[in-house]
Protein backbone atom coordinates (compact mmCIF):
# COMPACT_ATOMS: atom_id res chain seq x y z
CA UNK A 1 0.00 0.00 0.00
CA UNK A 2 1.14 3.19 -0.64
CA UNK A 3 0.52 5.98 1.57
CA UNK A 4 0.15 10.00 0.66
CA UNK A 5 1.80 12.43 3.41
CA UNK A 6 0.83 16.20 3.41
CA UNK A 7 2.64 18.58 5.42
CA UNK A 8 -0.43 21.08 5.27
CA UNK A 9 -3.89 20.64 4.00
CA UNK A 10 -3.38 23.39 1.47
CA UNK A 11 -0.88 20.90 -0.20
CA UNK A 12 -3.71 18.97 -1.36
CA UNK A 13 -3.89 18.15 -5.16
CA UNK A 14 -7.54 18.65 -6.37
CA UNK A 15 -7.41 14.92 -6.93
CA UNK A 16 -7.72 14.63 -3.12
CA UNK A 17 -9.83 17.03 -2.28
CA UNK A 18 -12.80 14.64 -0.81
CA UNK A 19 -12.46 11.49 1.54
CA UNK A 20 -9.34 10.29 3.02
CA UNK A 21 -8.32 8.39 0.01
CA UNK A 22 -8.43 8.44 -3.52
CA UNK A 23 -8.51 5.58 -6.21
CA UNK A 24 -6.71 5.97 -9.42
CA UNK A 25 -7.28 2.24 -11.60
CA UNK A 26 -8.57 0.66 -9.07
CA UNK A 27 -6.18 0.76 -6.20
CA UNK A 28 -6.86 3.05 -2.73
CA UNK A 29 -4.13 5.49 -1.76
CA UNK A 30 -4.87 6.88 1.61
CA UNK A 31 -3.37 10.18 2.28
CA UNK A 32 -2.15 11.78 5.76
CA UNK A 33 -1.47 15.54 6.22
CA UNK A 34 1.24 15.24 8.97
CA UNK A 35 1.68 19.31 10.06
CA UNK A 36 4.53 21.40 9.51
CA UNK A 37 8.35 20.85 11.09
CA UNK A 38 9.09 17.99 13.16
CA UNK A 39 7.51 17.34 16.11
CA UNK A 40 3.95 17.65 13.81
CA UNK A 41 4.83 15.49 11.40
CA UNK A 42 6.67 12.76 13.71
CA UNK A 43 3.29 12.90 16.21
CA UNK A 44 1.21 12.49 13.17
CA UNK A 45 3.20 9.76 11.71
CA UNK A 46 3.29 7.71 14.98
CA UNK A 47 -0.34 7.44 15.44
CA UNK A 48 -0.73 6.38 11.83
CA UNK A 49 1.66 3.85 12.18
CA UNK A 50 -0.03 2.51 15.27
CA UNK A 51 -3.50 2.60 13.64
CA UNK A 52 -2.28 1.47 10.65
CA UNK A 53 0.01 -1.64 12.28
CA UNK A 54 -1.52 -4.52 11.22
CA UNK A 55 -1.09 -3.13 7.76
CA UNK A 56 2.45 -2.33 7.33
CA UNK A 57 3.57 -5.03 9.96
CA UNK A 58 2.54 -7.35 8.02
CA UNK A 59 3.23 -6.90 4.33
CA UNK A 60 6.22 -4.06 4.72
CA UNK A 61 7.09 -5.14 1.71
CA UNK A 62 4.45 -3.45 -0.43
CA UNK A 63 4.71 -0.50 1.57
CA UNK A 64 5.53 2.55 0.48
CA UNK A 65 5.29 6.29 1.41
CA UNK A 66 4.93 9.52 -1.36
CA UNK A 67 5.47 13.13 0.20
CA UNK A 68 3.81 15.68 -2.24
CA UNK A 69 4.23 19.37 -0.71
CA UNK A 70 5.76 22.97 -1.23
CA UNK A 71 9.34 24.20 -1.03
CA UNK A 72 11.56 26.91 -0.71
CA UNK A 73 13.56 27.28 -3.74
CA UNK A 74 17.63 28.34 -2.82
CA UNK A 75 19.23 27.15 -6.34
CA UNK A 76 18.88 30.83 -8.29
CA UNK A 77 18.19 28.74 -11.56
CA UNK A 78 14.82 27.48 -9.73
CA UNK A 79 11.12 28.98 -10.92
CA UNK A 80 8.29 29.23 -9.11
CA UNK A 81 6.50 26.03 -10.29
CA UNK A 82 9.35 23.89 -11.11
CA UNK A 83 9.09 20.27 -9.74
CA UNK A 84 11.87 19.12 -7.51
CA UNK A 85 12.55 15.46 -6.52
CA UNK A 86 15.18 14.92 -4.12
CA UNK A 87 18.29 12.89 -4.54
CA UNK A 88 19.31 13.50 -0.84
CA UNK A 89 17.52 14.23 1.77
CA UNK A 90 19.92 16.53 4.59
CA UNK A 91 19.06 17.72 8.26
CA UNK A 92 20.41 21.22 8.78
CA UNK A 93 23.78 20.99 10.81
CA UNK A 94 22.70 23.75 12.91
CA UNK A 95 20.16 22.43 14.66
CA UNK A 96 20.75 20.92 18.05
CA UNK A 97 19.73 17.32 17.22
CA UNK A 98 23.29 15.62 17.79
CA UNK A 99 22.31 12.63 15.49
CA UNK A 100 24.85 10.41 13.86
CA UNK A 101 22.76 9.68 10.66
CA UNK A 102 22.04 13.52 9.05
CA UNK A 103 21.45 12.34 4.86
CA UNK A 104 19.06 10.01 4.05
CA UNK A 105 18.36 9.10 0.41
CA UNK A 106 14.84 8.51 -1.29
CA UNK A 107 13.67 4.93 -2.75
CA UNK A 108 15.88 4.44 -5.88
CA UNK A 109 12.73 2.87 -7.68
CA UNK A 110 10.02 5.56 -6.81
CA UNK A 111 12.70 7.87 -7.36
CA UNK A 112 13.13 6.96 -10.87
CA UNK A 113 9.14 6.09 -11.53
CA UNK A 114 8.93 10.20 -10.42
CA UNK A 115 11.55 11.25 -12.65
CA UNK A 116 9.84 8.90 -15.76
CA UNK A 117 6.72 11.04 -14.97
CA UNK A 118 7.75 14.57 -14.86
CA UNK A 119 9.96 13.98 -18.46
CA UNK A 120 6.93 12.60 -20.26
CA UNK A 121 4.81 15.56 -18.45
CA UNK A 122 7.60 17.87 -20.33
CA UNK A 123 7.39 19.61 -16.76
CA UNK A 124 10.25 22.00 -15.43
CA UNK A 125 11.91 19.74 -13.14
CA UNK A 126 15.40 19.09 -11.37
CA UNK A 127 16.90 16.20 -9.07
CA UNK A 128 18.82 17.37 -6.66
CA UNK A 129 19.46 17.45 -2.84
CA UNK A 130 17.24 19.25 -0.08
CA UNK A 131 17.55 20.26 2.98
CA UNK A 132 15.31 20.26 6.13
CA UNK A 133 15.16 23.08 8.94
CA UNK A 134 13.04 23.67 11.82
CA UNK A 135 11.93 27.23 10.85
CA UNK A 136 11.05 28.81 7.57
CA UNK A 137 13.91 30.75 5.71
CA UNK A 138 12.62 34.06 5.16
CA UNK A 139 15.23 36.51 3.99
CA UNK A 140 17.20 36.55 0.36
CA UNK A 141 20.58 36.52 2.26
CA UNK A 142 19.52 34.04 4.26
CA UNK A 143 18.29 31.71 1.17
CA UNK A 144 22.57 32.32 -0.28
CA UNK A 145 24.03 31.52 3.11
CA UNK A 146 22.00 28.32 3.46
CA UNK A 147 23.33 27.00 -0.54
CA UNK A 148 26.37 27.75 0.09
CA UNK A 149 26.74 25.90 3.80
CA UNK A 150 24.55 22.99 2.79
CA UNK A 151 24.96 22.49 -0.95
CA UNK A 152 21.48 22.29 -1.77
CA UNK A 153 18.67 23.22 -4.08
CA UNK A 154 15.61 23.50 -2.00
CA UNK A 155 14.76 24.39 1.60
CA UNK A 156 11.46 21.82 3.42
CA UNK A 157 10.60 21.69 7.20
CA UNK A 158 9.31 17.82 6.86
CA UNK A 159 11.36 15.60 4.15
CA UNK A 160 14.67 14.53 6.39
CA UNK A 161 12.06 13.71 9.08
CA UNK A 162 9.30 11.68 7.18
CA UNK A 163 12.35 9.99 5.57
CA UNK A 164 14.13 9.28 9.00
CA UNK A 165 10.63 7.63 9.83
CA UNK A 166 10.54 5.50 7.23
CA UNK A 167 14.23 4.34 7.70
CA UNK A 168 13.25 3.02 10.72
CA UNK A 169 10.52 0.92 9.67
CA UNK A 170 11.90 -0.35 6.49
CA UNK A 171 9.62 1.68 3.76
CA UNK A 172 10.18 3.04 0.84
CA UNK A 173 10.15 6.87 0.58
CA UNK A 174 9.82 9.59 -1.87
CA UNK A 175 9.29 13.24 -1.59
CA UNK A 176 8.42 15.57 -4.79
CA UNK A 177 7.85 19.11 -4.22
CA UNK A 178 6.91 22.26 -6.27
CA UNK A 179 9.19 25.39 -5.60
CA UNK A 180 7.07 28.14 -4.13
CA UNK A 181 9.43 30.82 -3.41
CA UNK A 182 12.60 31.55 -5.34
CA UNK A 183 16.00 32.01 -4.34
CA UNK A 184 15.81 35.96 -4.78
CA UNK A 185 12.19 36.32 -3.13
CA UNK A 186 11.74 36.91 0.39
CA UNK A 187 8.77 35.01 2.53
CA UNK A 188 6.21 37.26 4.56
CA UNK A 189 5.12 35.17 7.29
CA UNK A 190 1.92 37.25 7.02
CA UNK A 191 1.22 36.59 3.79
CA UNK A 192 1.35 32.50 4.35
CA UNK A 193 -0.80 33.26 7.49
CA UNK A 194 -3.28 34.82 5.35
CA UNK A 195 -3.13 31.83 2.63
CA UNK A 196 -4.13 29.05 5.20
CA UNK A 197 -7.80 28.23 5.33
CA UNK A 198 -8.85 28.55 8.61
CA UNK A 199 -7.78 32.19 9.08
CA UNK A 200 -10.50 34.26 10.29
CA UNK A 201 -11.90 37.08 8.49
CA UNK A 202 -11.06 39.80 11.53
CA UNK A 203 -7.06 38.87 11.48
CA UNK A 204 -7.43 39.21 7.40
CA UNK A 205 -8.90 42.21 7.78
CA UNK A 206 -6.49 44.02 10.77
CA UNK A 207 -3.09 42.90 8.72
CA UNK A 208 -4.76 44.20 5.24
CA UNK A 209 -5.25 47.68 7.22
CA UNK A 210 -1.80 47.60 9.42
CA UNK A 211 -0.08 46.41 6.23
CA UNK A 212 -1.96 46.96 3.39
CA UNK A 213 2.04 45.94 1.08
CA UNK A 214 0.90 42.49 2.58
CA UNK A 215 -2.22 42.47 0.31
CA UNK A 216 0.06 42.49 -2.72
CA UNK A 217 1.78 39.71 -1.58
CA UNK A 218 -1.27 37.85 -0.63
CA UNK A 219 -2.54 38.02 -4.57
CA UNK A 220 1.22 36.32 -6.00
CA UNK A 221 1.63 33.99 -3.06
CA UNK A 222 -1.86 32.88 -4.23
CA UNK A 223 -1.30 32.66 -8.01
CA UNK A 224 2.22 30.19 -7.23
CA UNK A 225 -0.13 27.97 -4.80
CA UNK A 226 -2.85 27.58 -7.26
CA UNK A 227 0.39 26.80 -9.87
CA UNK A 228 1.59 24.33 -7.35
CA UNK A 229 -1.25 22.39 -6.56
CA UNK A 230 -1.86 22.20 -10.27
CA UNK A 231 1.64 20.92 -10.64
CA UNK A 232 1.01 18.32 -8.13
CA UNK A 233 -2.48 17.09 -9.05
CA UNK A 234 -0.72 16.48 -12.30
CA UNK A 235 2.13 14.55 -10.97
CA UNK A 236 0.29 12.45 -8.26
CA UNK A 237 -2.28 11.15 -11.28
CA UNK A 238 0.07 9.93 -13.83
CA UNK A 239 2.50 8.16 -10.42
CA UNK A 240 -0.23 6.44 -9.20
CA UNK A 241 -2.06 5.56 -12.74
CA UNK A 242 1.83 4.30 -14.18
CA UNK A 243 2.88 2.50 -11.32
CA UNK A 244 2.12 -1.22 -9.93
CA UNK A 245 1.10 -0.29 -6.32
CA UNK A 246 -0.14 -2.95 -3.97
Amino acid sequence: MLTIVLPMALEKPGLLNLGQSKRVCGKEFPYLVIGVGKESAQRALGKWASDYSNIYDSDVGNNSILLLGFCGGLDPSLRSGDMVVSTYYRLDPKLPEGRLINQLEPNQNMFLKAVNVVAKKNMRWIAAPSITTNDIVEKRTEKSKLRVTSNTATVNMEDFWVADFARQRGIPFLSVRVVIDEADQEVSRDALDLALPHISRWKVLQLVLSRPNELIRLRKLLFRLVLAKRKLGIFAGAFLASAEWS
